[in-house]
């Protein structure tokens, strides 16, 4: 899909829009997003935004290293979400690099910033591929051992950004596991389990209007899904009749956040589209969520002599071709 572009921006490191055409020749913009910068400065709901130090929850706020405890930036409830109060997408990221189909930008995050130790440097490089092909790459390296969990939090909506949340429960999904992440009534992840039996099971493509309401709660998906963490196979899929575009994602982490955008409401975006709840999807590659604190889960842990590397790539064509 050679005519694919997309369009970045620097405040919180975030994908502003995914453009492709549909089955119909029509460009069709399938993110969530916001049309100037101060949007995205008041943005609570991190579209497209760059998470960190650590996407997802830890429990308790409660970082343990090398028999250092670490008591974390509380910001939702009594545990640590996204990073804490001033996490990595409430910055203006620095320009390093830019080409005709990639972007890097650069974050520096000092010791002990909401509670996280060590000073860590990180980067981001959006790269357009073809075939409609986004990658995403994250590094990071740090001067003293912590936590480390950078990810895209992208919203999708493969009918187009604007149509809604009566478009996203047409959309099939399928999240290619044996394995979800149980949470808490707190939505803590506590560990892994079959998703045998459960509104979880996504392996087979399945209508997303089918299942949703059946997810506990009232906000549909926000469930973490666990995977092999190598990079090749696809891991999640979503696809719209309306315009015939699949999105697919790979990705080289453990665990992929499905959330179907259940604390949106009343979001004025782009081209002055309302955004509800249920308006979009995500798929998020990214460490376990609260590894620090579940013995069983893939290390989440940075030390000075490694370099973290996270590679997410989604793809969005015409299912057919």
């Amino acid at each position: 899909m050679e005519q694919s572009k997309v369009s970045i921006t620097s405040y919180a490191a975030a994908l502003r829009s995914f453009v492709v055409k549909d089955k119909h020749q029509n460009s069709i913009d399938v993110v969530l997003g916001f049309d100037n910068a101060k949007d995205y400065i008041d943005d609570k709901l991190i579209f497209g935004a760059s998470n960190g130090r650590y996407a997802n929850r830890i429990g308790n706020g409660i970082v343990s290293l090398d028999g250092i405890q670490y008591q974390l930036n509380k910001n939702h409830g009594n545990h640590c979400i996204h990073g804490g109060e001033r996490p990595f997408h409430s910055y203006n990221w620095k320009l390093v690099s830019l080409t005709s189909n990639s972007v890097c930008l650069s974050h520096v995050s000092p010791h002990l910033d909401m509670g996280f130790p060590g000073k860590l440097n990180a980067t981001v490089t959006y790269t357009l591929n073809s075939g409609g092909r986004l990658s995403i790459e994250y590094t990071a390296e740090t001067d003293k051992p912590t936590v480390v969990n950078l990810s895209c939090h992208a919203y999708f909506n493969l009918s187009g950004h604007e149509t809604g949340v009566e478009e996203i429960r047409k959309h099939y999904v399928q999240l290619l596991t044996d394995t979800y992440l149980k949470a808490d009534n707190d939505s803590i992840v506590v560990g892994a389990e079959s998703v045998n039996g459960k509104v979880y099971d996504l392996r087979s493509e399945t209508v997303l209007g089918d299942v949703i309401d059946n997810v506990p709660g009232d906000l549909g998906f926000d469930t973490a899904y666990s995977y092999s963490g190598e990079f090749g196979s696809v891991i999640a899929k979503a696809r719209s009749e309306r315009t015939g575009l699949q999105l697919e994602m790979k990705s080289n982490q453990p665990s992929v956040q499905f959330y179907n955008s259940g604390y949106v409401h009343n979001i004025r975006g782009k081209e002055g589209a309302i955004y509800q709840k249920n308006s979009g999807l995500c798929f998020e590659g990214q460490a376990w969520p609260n590894a620090p604190n579940i013995k069983e889960a893939p290390s989440a842990v940075l030390r000075p002599d490694h370099k973290y590397y996270h590679h997410t790539e989604y793809r969005v064509f015409m299912y057919g071709s």
